[in-house]
């Protein structure tokens, strides 16, 4: 089918506002770009405000950031339950999503965290291991340090990471390298055995209790942390650990190479996206969350595996016990565990070791696994979610064929501006 060119102008403008308009769904989306105004093949979408860019998921919330940097975040995220998405933050660059917080950068690299802080995966300061419902701005280091300036950042389980022109500094379980029971509410830099940081990560993923961070111009991701399943990619018998811990020292080469397009990592497995296509994954895989046709305890490794049949798929998103990626057409597949529904397939399933389709058709532009749900953004803008809701951390309620309220949603659902119940 040939592409049609059609000046952006006035016409342009007037066809957005008509769609705008026209769009009577109750989903807190934006309308999709006019599909007529068609310049390249595949065509290019309007810079809309309105529209999504960023998802993130965690054990039960969710949160969405805008193109005007706008953040929603719906669920519960250490405070009451939202049970459609409410707006968070204003003037976001980057979001990230850890167990019951949410973590941001401004264009100014200012950091912000709100939510759960109970292990001072906040940031609030030494000492202060409160819950902040609002977004609060993360301390300097140490108890009266100048707060940094981050070009990059990352959230997950109780902990938080950033990257500055000095180094990474965590915070949460992960800025304690000796003892990560116990977290520190304060930036930490994050050191190797010789005390040497590393400031050229482009970004950064953040598991339950390892992370990675990823170079775009070398195209590899090192990571540290615990690798009791192999999650930090480090073979056990040749890892440098930090001294009297089982814990793998920052930034230990792993056998992905230098052909990374971008990491994610999960509770206790990573997977990340090739530059060739397709996406590997290494750590635990008692679900078959390693995608590689395999599952059970006993196939837990640090070599990286390759999904099945994911020679197209990009976009990976490693959640607790599933992970999610997108196909060349933008269709959504999830693997692991899916007693919930998270992997979006329209039953419950207890492992999968191979992708399966998410159902509905939809087609996505980004998708973020959680401990239990999904949630992707749709070519449509429409966010949609699948998978357990016992928080509303699918943006909607679930109604069974007789109108009665579910916990788990099989297959995908609009999220919901206003509360349908």
């Amino acid at each position: 089918m040939r592409s049609q060119f059609v000046q952006i102008g006035i016409v342009g403008l007037v066809a957005l506002s008509l769609i705008a308009c026209s769009d009577d769904k109750r989903e807190l989306l934006a309308p999709q770009a006019p599909s007529k105004l068609i310049i390249f093949n595949p065509p290019p979408r309007l810079q809309n405000p309105d529209d999504f860019l960023d998802i993130a998921a965690g054990d039960y919330h969710t949160c969405a950031r805008k193109r005007n940097g706008n953040v929603y975040c719906w669920g519960v995220e250490g405070g009451p339950v939202d049970s459609v998405p409410k707006l968070m933050w204003q003037g976001a660059t980057q979001i990230d999503a850890g167990s019951s917080h949410t973590c941001g950068l401004n264009s100014a690299g200012a950091a912000y965290c709100w939510g759960g802080g109970n292990q001072g995966q906040l940031g609030l300061g030494n000492g202060q291991y409160t819950t902040y419902n609002t977004p609060w701005p993360v301390a300097g280091p140490g108890w009266n340090g100048t707060p940094l300036v981050y070009t990059s950042i990352g959230a997950g389980g109780y902990s938080t990471c950033g990257t500055a022109s000095t180094g990474v500094f965590c915070w949460g379980q992960l800025g304690n390298t000796l003892n990560p029971s116990v977290g520190v509410a304060s930036p930490t830099l994050i050191t190797n055995a010789g005390g040497t940081s590393y400031s050229g990560f482009t970004s950064l993923a953040v598991g339950v209790d390892h992370a990675c961070g990823y170079i775009n111009w070398a195209e590899v991701a090192d990571c540290w942390g615990g690798d009791n399943f192999g999650q930090a990619g480090v073979d056990p018998t040749t890892a440098i650990f930090y001294p009297g811990t089982s814990i793998v020292m920052f930034t230990m080469p792993n056998q992905l190479g230098n052909a990374v397009a971008r990491v994610s990592a999960g509770s206790d497995f990573t997977c990340a996206d090739m530059t060739g296509g397709g996406v590997e994954c290494f750590g635990y895989n008692l679900y078959g969350q390693l995608g590689n046709g395999n599952s059970g305890s006993g196939t837990n490794t640090f070599i990286p595996q390759t999904v099945s049949g994911s020679g197209q798929f990009h976009g990976v998103s490693a959640g607790v016990v599933h992970a999610c990626a997108l196909d060349q057409n933008g269709a959504a597949f999830c693997w692991g565990n899916g007693l919930s529904g998270q992997l979006g397939n329209g039953a419950s399933v207890a492992s999968s070791s191979t992708p399966l389709a998410v159902t509905g058709g939809h087609t996505y532009r980004a998708i973020a696994a959680g401990r239990l749900h999904t949630c992707a953004i749709g070519t449509d803008n429409h966010i949609y979610c699948w998978g357990q809701n016992n928080s509303r951390q699918l943006g909607t309620w679930i109604f069974d064929a007789n109108g009665h309220v579910v916990t788990n949603g099989f297959s995908p659902n609009p999220v919901q501006a206003q509360d349908p119940k």
